[in-house]
């Protein structure tokens, strides 16, 4: 990933904590506008786990519920 070095260096650093604890790895809420790449780095994340990725746009979630749901 191209920018936001940062964010980047600390997903490696939980990364390889995660690969190295042979541990799933933790949650992560990604926030900020358009286009800065919040799913480009979760995709990143799902690859390099080896599991799926699922994209929900927050806007789309008007009630508890409705995150309860994609959640189970």
């Amino acid at each position: 990933l191209v920018g936001q070095r940062s964010v980047v260096a600390q997903v490696e650093v939980a990364l390889e904590a995660a690969f190295a604890d042979q541990k799933k790895f933790d949650s992560a809420l990604l926030v900020g506008s358009p286009g800065l790449g919040k799913s480009a780095l979760a995709r990143v994340i799902a690859d390099e786990m080896a599991t799926g990725f699922h994209e929900v746009i927050g806007q789309s979630i008007k009630f508890p519920s409705d995150l309860n749901a994609l959640l189970l």
